[in-house]
C-alpha cells in the first residue's frame, strides 16, 4: 500500500492531536464549508482527503502498534 501511494504520488498525514486538517495549506479552501447533509463545519472533520492527499488526527488511526498503524481514511480518486 505504502509502495502504490508513494508511486502515485500521493501523500498520507498523520497530524498531531491539536492540528486540523483544515491546517494544512492544501486543504486550507476547505475552512468555513460545511458538510451539507448535516451541516457539520470541514474544520471540526477529523480527517479530510484530497486529490493528491490524505491527512487524519493520529487519535483516529484504528490500530497503532510497533509495527505500524491502520490507516481508516482514504484516499480521493485522482
Amino acid at each position: 500500500m505504502q509502495r502504490r501511494v508513494a508511486k502515485a504520488g500521493a501523500e498520507i498525514r498523520i497530524l498531531r492531536i491539536d492540528v486540523r486538517a483544515t491546517d494544512l495549506p492544501e486543504l486550507a479552501d476547505a475552512r468555513g464549508f460545511r458538510v451539507e447533509a448535516d451541516h457539520r463545519s470541514w474544520q471540526g472533520i477529523e480527517g479530510l482527503a484530497g486529490k493528491q492527499l490524505s491527512a487524519v488526527k493520529i487519535a483516529e488511526l484504528d490500530e497503532v502498534t510497533l509495527r505500524g498503524c491502520t490507516f481508516a481514511h482514504g484516499l480521493a480518486p485522482g
